[in-house]
């Protein structure tokens, strides 16, 4: 009975103190495993804070770069106004000439133009475009007899407009543009005969972006001598 009770007493032991082990290695695996965590944690909040500080960063260099690009742009702008203020202002016998149409209108009716043409000779190219894409993919087809005349017709059809596109240019400046129209006119009237004929009276035009200046004002033939 007693070498029975002590071998228990031993397992007992052994177990006790295998447990003792095994909760002894599950703490250090905790406090590893919160250490690790904790590292983790770390890091991560130290990588946030470099990234919005690179951010930042570099938000403060593209504000900065926009800021030099707008300068620049206005400066540039400005200059550009400035040489186009010089070259159409001019002083004749004593009296300024300023521009007939404001710039605000020709650049509106340049736009104006300048669209109407884009979108006429998309639509009237595309067509033909698109047919040779076709007749290229079809080259090897077998094609009935209707069918090969209805190709030939729209191919004809698509050429002209080809040609139309050409063409168009002069009808859409003159509808679309004020100031085209008005310079048509002035071709027509021989503007340039009265041009030349005043002008040798000693006439005042008044500059603007025109073929044919209009006369402004007159000036008397005694101003005119007495000018130096």
């Amino acid at each position: 009975m007693s070498e029975t009770a002590s071998s228990a007493i031993d397992k007992a032991v052994a177990d006790t103190a295998a447990q003792q082990q095994q909760l002894s290695e599950a703490n250090e695996n905790s406090d590893k495993a919160v250490l690790l965590t904790e590292f983790e944690r770390a890091l991560n909040e130290h990588l946030e804070a470099i990234l919005l500080k690179a951010r930042q960063d570099i938000e403060l260099l593209q504000d900065a770069a926009n800021q030099q690009k707008m300068t620049a742009f206005k400066e540039v702008q400005a200059r550009a106004h400035q040489q186009q203020v010089d070259q159409i202002t001019e002083n004749r016998n004593g009296i300024r000439i300023q521009p007939h149409i404001p710039h605000q209108s020709l650049n509106a009716q340049l736009l104006r133009m300048l669209l109407v043409q884009v979108v006429s000779f998309v639509a009237l190219t595309m067509p033909f475009s698109a047919w040779g894409v076709y007749t290229g993919v079809s080259l090897n087809w077998s094609k009935s007899q209707w069918r090969r005349d209805l190709e030939a017709l729209l191919s004809v059809c698509f050429t002209f407009l080809v040609y139309v596109n050409n063409g168009l240019s002069c009808i859409v400046y003159a509808l679309t543009a004020r100031l085209f129209r008005q310079e048509l006119r002035a071709l027509f009237n021989c503007r340039w005969r009265r041009f030349l004929r005043h002008q040798q009276h000693g006439n005042i035009f008044l500059l603007s972006q025109r073929v044919a200046p209009v006369p402004a004002r007159k000036m008397q033939s005694k101003q005119i001598n007495n000018y130096p």
